[in-house]
């Protein structure tokens, strides 16, 4: 079992050092607390077969813009600008974000090797991620496009070269409840907003395939998966939906 976690800097607490604690779980009656690994940010997936992981890192970066309309747009995550006329929020400034790496890693007993990274772009915010099989499931908006909806899957951990592929989803809307639900290479979306059930099939990541499989009768509030069965609760009972082939 693995377990991520990050500590300020004693020096500084605005950067801190992540660590993957470590739990051999084989004897459940006699668990074995590992030494802790420091890895570059935190844990996304993690194949046990090439004890590969993939993580992402964050960097804090400043950057002149033309305004905060600027700055928004530019950087999704926990943007913050700094005019320099103070109150001439239209005008020039400096802009304060969090620039977010994919970083795919080979675990070894007491270190962690880079093998491969993909930057993700400064408009994106990552709303959600879910551990898949070999890969990681990131629920994504795009501020410079509006706030468009996709889902970024990626892989490679296997191969040990790092792969990844976006899904836009139309209409997806976070602060309407919606559902994701990570089951191998597959992600079941709940769309509470459209009222739809639909299955992102990431097996290759070379050609997504996305595919509505059934309307819902209404607002789904948990969904779990029995076989190619998703069993979803709605306020008056319980709809069973075929995800299968």
């Amino acid at each position: 079992m693995l377990v991520s976690r990050w500590t300020p800097l004693p020096d500084d607490p605005s950067r801190a050092r992540f660590y993957l604690d470590r739990i051999d779980v084989a004897d459940a009656s006699a668990p074995v607390v590992r030494a802790p690994v420091n890895v570059p940010g935190s844990l996304l997936a993690f194949d046990g077969a090439s004890s590969r992981l993939l993580t992402t890192d964050y960097e804090t970066v400043e950057t002149p813009v033309a305004g905060r309309e600027a700055c928004a747009h530019g950087f999704a995550s926990n943007a913050a600008f700094t005019p320099a006329a103070a109150g001439d929020d239209a005008g020039p400034g400096v802009c304060r974000g969090t620039r977010r790496t994919l970083k795919l890693l080979d675990l070894g007993d007491t270190s962690a090797r880079l093998l491969d990274e993909s930057p993700v772009d400064d408009a994106v915010a990552v709303m959600k991620a879910l551990a898949g099989e070999g890969r990681a499931f990131l629920s994504v908006e795009d501020a410079a496009h509006g706030g468009r909806s996709s889902i970024l899957v990626a892989g490679g951990l296997q191969e040990g070269s790092l792969k990844t592929a976006t899904q836009e989803v139309a209409g997806f809307n976070h602060s309407s409840g919606s559902l994701l639900l990570a089951d191998g290479a597959r992600l079941l979306v709940v769309d509470n907003y459209l009222s739809t059930l639909s299955v992102l099939d990431a097996t290759d990541l070379t050609a997504l395939s996305f595919e509505k499989k059934s309307e819902l009768p209404g607002h789904v509030y948990h969904a779990t998966l029995s076989g190619d069965r998703a069993l979803c609760s709605w306020g008056y009972g319980l709809e069973a939906v075929d995800v299968g082939p």
